[in-house]
């Protein structure tokens, strides 16, 4: 199932989130599809990229694995450099602070 935003819900997250990157904010959204899963008679949402269905990632997982998951995802595409968050001041980094800003509200916005 592919999840669809009305353009007022678009326009809503990206004025509430100034200081997110819309162009990877939108790019993961596009492609975001989810299914619904049972185990052991628990109920919980499966995430995968369109094009990319081995990489899964699901609502039981804590915030900062999904972080990292979509991080070592952008790499693996392409959309990041592998030495993007490697000796850098991530704290005064205006890009690598917009990048991590943006993974984070993508992961909330789930």
């Amino acid at each position: 199932m592919k999840i669809k935003l009305t353009e007022n819900e678009k326009n809503e997250i990206s004025s509430m989130y100034e200081e997110i990157d819309n162009k990877l904010f939108n790019f993961l959204l596009r492609r975001l599809k989810k299914e619904e899963d049972f185990y052991n008679s628990e109920s919980f949402t499966v995430y995968y990229f369109e094009d990319f269905p081995d990489d899964k990632f699901n609502s039981l997982m804590k915030k900062y694995r999904i972080e990292t998951f979509l991080i070592d995802f952008l790499i693996k595409i392409g959309k990041m450099r592998p030495d993007y968050f490697v000796m850098k001041n991530t704290e005064n980094d205006g890009e690598t602070k917009k990048v991590l800003n943006t993974i984070r509200k993508f992961i909330n916005f789930l």
